[in-house]
């Protein structure tokens, strides 16, 4: 708590996705709405790991939650065909008795997380919809994003990643669709997705304020402190796709300005 607020973070928001953790919530919730002195706010849902695990008591449960004024959205859920913890079945199931506004994880899943988004909210176009670490194709995101006008791509560290390709692709197609405000949002998937260069095993060199030297292992978890680094890739993506137009119309993006539209698209998707 004590990185936050030297770090200029003024939100938190908390996903809360795995029903045997949820006794723990209430005592983060504290009258004055805030911990460490940083408003705190959060997501409740059942993630696809755990859709086996969804019974009528975890529903009300999270129907109770989201009446609480700190809650500001359903999620993360969906459908991970990855791993595939959950029946994929069970997940399908899940997920159409949780839509609501909402925090998505879908992971190789494609045909069948558009399928379920489009049949389910086809009539709620304008419901605020955060599609969470997104790590899948160009064309999951094009007809996300085409269908659904407030919807808005979570970008983690793991587009930093030399193997993932999908996610810098999706970040060129975002900004050629958008220049100015391009729909991303910029989170951390804490404790995972630490950016490519902050991995543990590299060692950086800092100076304190007596002028001396030291080195220090970098940290082998995801902190909201580190979401700079995310954001000085991203901008770098921009600026490399705006090159490759042979655009001069608009000017370079900076890891600040990143950082500044995602933290509006932030405050718009969960109405902060």
């Amino acid at each position: 708590r004590d990185l936050l607020r030297p770090s200029g973070v003024s939100h938190i928001i908390d996903v809360w996705c795995e029903p045997a953790e949820y006794q723990y919530l209430p005592s983060l919730l504290l009258p004055s709405g805030t911990l460490g002195g940083v408003a705190y706010r959060y997501t409740i849902g059942v993630h696809p790991h755990e859709a086996s695990l969804y019974t009528d008591n975890i529903h009300n449960e999270i129907v109770k939650h989201l009446a609480h004024p700190q809650c500001v959205s359903l999620g993360e859920i969906g459908l991970d065909y990855h791993y595939d913890n959950s029946p994929r079945e069970v997940q399908r199931e899940v997920l159409r008795r949780q839509l609501r506004a909402l925090t998505v994880h879908t992971r190789e899943a494609d045909v069948d997380v558009w399928r379920i988004l489009r049949e389910e909210l086809g009539e709620d176009r304008e419901r605020r919809i955060h599609i969470h670490c997104f790590s899948d194709t160009v064309e999951l995101a094009k007809n996300l994003l085409d269908f659904f006008p407030n919807l808005y791509i979570g970008i983690t560290g793991v587009t930093t990643y030399p193997s993932n390709v999908n996610t810098p692709a999706v970040l060129a197609h975002l900004v050629r669709r958008d220049p100015d405000h391009p729909r991303f949002l910029l989170e951390t998937d804490s404790p995972y997705m630490l950016p490519n260069s902050l991995q543990v095993g590299a060692k950086d060199v800092v100076t304190d304020e007596n002028g001396k030297k030291h080195t220090i292992p970098r940290l082998w978890f995801s902190l909201s402190s580190m979401i700079p680094w995310t954001a000085e890739f991203v901008a770098n993506k921009f600026n490399e796709t705006i090159a490759e137009k042979g655009g001069s119309e608009r000017k370079r993006w900076t890891t600040a300005e990143v950082l500044r539209v995602g933290e509006e698209n932030a405050r718009f998707v969960y109405g902060l």
